[in-house]
């Protein structure tokens, strides 16, 4: 990758009023969190949960154009503060899609459906 796109990433990412839904996506936080304690390797410092808050973000922020852009996002004080996050790899975000299962998520998705479904009359 150029150097100069990097630098287009970070120009934007340094102004923090282009990250939207942050509020929103800490709502997520509480149903994420049995995904937390799911492990595939004992070392690994990016865990589930974080996994799928910082893909709700980039799917929330148009102006993220790919991993580098959610690994750079990831280094932001307010983005880990409210998503619970630390600093990520990008290596670890490339792998992380290939590690966990997305079964897990099935339940969540579905508790999520219900939730936004009108009661049965």
């Amino acid at each position: 990758m150029n150097r100069g796109n990097t630098d287009n990433i970070d120009k934007e990412l340094n102004r923090v009023n282009t990250i939207q839904r942050l509020p929103v996506l800490r709502s997520f936080k509480l149903l994420l969190s049995r995904l937390h304690s799911h492990a595939d390797c004992h070392n690994r410092q990016l865990h589930y949960d974080q996994y799928v808050s910082l893909l709700l973000l980039y799917f929330f922020n148009p102006t993220f154009t790919g991993l580098r852009s959610i690994q750079h996002a990831s280094e932001l004080d307010n983005v880990q503060k409210k998503l619970g996050i630390k600093r990520t790899s990008l290596g670890s975000m490339s792998e992380a899609s290939h590690v966990f299962d997305p079964q897990l998520l099935r339940p969540i998705i579905n508790d999520l459906v219900r939730d936004v479904s009108p009661p049965e009359t």
